[in-house]
Formats: structure tokens, C-alpha cells, sequence
């Protein structure tokens, strides 16, 4: 019955869903968010204030589902979750002033972390943490953890264990599969390996808002 009410109220107005998650659910929704028609089926969601999810974004069953404020989820966003045991903990967090486009996917059998003023662009990118070990025959999952001020760029794919570190920039169709620890680096290739390093006080690193704007 619950996730059936939470699918009707996909096509309910803001206001009146707010209100529907916060007594009913106990949804902590902050002041000045944009819900749009999204299903939204996370046991614990936490919005920060001034924040906005776009249209036809679809949230799996997680634990916990977690928008810092000022932050936003575009449209057609798919955030999946399994029923295994070693699920149980996975949670989806994204931080304050960051932003997450349109059309990507993200599998969260394990924690996904994205810090502040960080942008998933374009689409088409994939975060996936969980895989088949054909070492142990067992399938097995990992966390991901995308710094602050960080550029995933359209088509990038990044699987669990990865770490992307602070000030960097995935190229566009990029695989990262490893921990990365030195901030301001550029990412690029099939396996991504570090291809450029940046200053940190380019004017990207240096954001105090989340929107970047034609030039």
C-alpha cells in the first residue's frame, strides 16, 4: 500500500505532496522546494532548502535519498535499488548547490556520496556499485564517492571503489574504476587514468553558486 500511494502522489501538486510526505511519511522537506512529477519510493528522504527534482525521475526503494540545499535533480533520472542484505545500508547523497542533469542512471547497491558545488552533466553517464566477482562467483558492491566542485561531463561511467577527488573534471564517455586522491586532475580514457592537472583557483573550483551560464 505504501509504495502505491507514493506512486499516485508522483502526479500531485507540490504543495499538496509536501504536505502528504511530511505528515505521512515523514519525509524532512525544506523550505522553497520544487517537487516535480517524480516517483519518489526512498524510506528516508532528507531535501535541503531551495531545492528542486524535475519530472519523471524514478527512486527506487533506497534507505535514504539525500538533496543538500539549493541542489537539483533534473528530469528522467533513474536511481535504483536491490533487496539483497548488502543493500541494506545503500543510500543516494548529493550535495549542497550541486547538480544532477537529465537522463542518467544510477545503481545504489552501496553508498553514493556527491559532494558540494559538484555538476553531473549532459547525459547519459552511469554510476554503478555493484558488479559479478568472477574471482569468488559472488556478486559483490562498492561505494562511490564524488569530491566537491567535480565536472562528470556526458557519457562518463564510474563503478564501485571509485573515488574522483575535489576540483576535478570525467571526461565525456570516461571509465573511472579506481581511487583518486589529488584534487584539480582531469580524468579521461577507457580505463580513465589522469590526463591533465588543474590549478584549483580555476573559476569552476571557485563557485559560489550552483548554475553555470553561457559565457
Amino acid at each position: 500500500m505504501r509504495t502505491v500511494l507514493l506512486v499516485v502522489l508522483a502526479i500531485f501538486p507540490n504543495a499538496i505532496k509536501q504536505v502528504i510526505y511530511r505528515r505521512g511519511f515523514g519525509f524532512q522537506i525544506g523550505r522553497g522546494v520544487k517537487l516535480g512529477f517524480s516517483i519518489v519510493l526512498a524510506w528516508q528522504v532528507k531535501i535541503g532548502d531551495g531545492s528542486r527534482l524535475g519530472n519523471f525521475n524514478v527512486i527506487k526503494k533506497l534507505p535514504l535519498f539525500e538533496m543538500g540545499p539549493r541542489s537539483s535533480i533534473g528530469s528522467f533520472n533513474y536511481f535504483a535499488h536491490g533487496t539483497h542484505p548488502a543493500q541494506a545500508k545503500a543510500s543516494f547523497a548529493l550535495g549542497s548547490d550541486s547538480a544532477i542533469t537529465g537522463g542518467h542512471y544510477f545503481d545504489v547497491a552501496a553508498p553514493i556520496r556527491i559532494g558540494d558545488f559538484t555538476t553531473v552533466a549532459g547525459k547519459g553517464s552511469q554510476f554503478w556499485t555493484h558488479g559479478i566477482d568472477v574471482v569468488r562467483c559472488v556478486q559483490s558492491v562498492a561505494p562511490i564517492s564524488i569530491g566537491s566542485y567535480v565536472l562528470v561531463c556526458a557519457g562518463a561511467k564510474v563503478v564501485g571503489g571509485a573515488i574522483v577527488p575535489d576540483k576535478s573534471v570525467v571526461a565525456a564517455g570516461a571509465v573511472v574504476a579506481a581511487k583518486y586522491c589529488e584534487a584539480g586532475v582531469l580524468l579521461a580514457g577507457v580505463p580513465a587514468t589522469v590526463r591533465k592537472k588543474f590549478s584549483t583557483q580555476e573559476a569552476y573550483f571557485q563557485r559560489t553558486a550552483k548554475d553555470v551560464y553561457w559565457g
